[in-house]
C-alpha cells in the first residue's frame, strides 16, 4: 500500500482490520495487519496476528 511506503502503517492496520471484520478467514489480512503493528512498536497485537494467521492456514513456500 502506498500508505505503507509513506509510514502511515496506523492507518494501515485500521484499513486492514475492516477487511478482517468482513472475511475473517482471509489469513493474509492477519499477516499484513500483524506486519503494520509491528512497524508501530505493537509487538503483542503483531505476534496475536501472525499466530491467528498460521492457525487460519498460512503458509510460505
Amino acid at each position: 500500500m502506498l500508505k505503507d511506503a509513506m509510514g502511515g502503517y496506523r492507518g494501515t492496520a485500521t484499513e486492514i482490520s475492516r477487511v478482517i471484520a468482513e472475511h475473517p478467514g482471509r489469513a493474509e489480512a492477519y499477516y499484513d495487519r500483524g506486519n503494520a503493528r509491528s512497524s508501530c512498536d505493537d509487538y503483542d497485537g503483531a505476534i496475536a496476528d501472525f499466530t491467528m494467521a498460521l492457525k487460519i492456514g498460512l503458509r510460505f513456500r
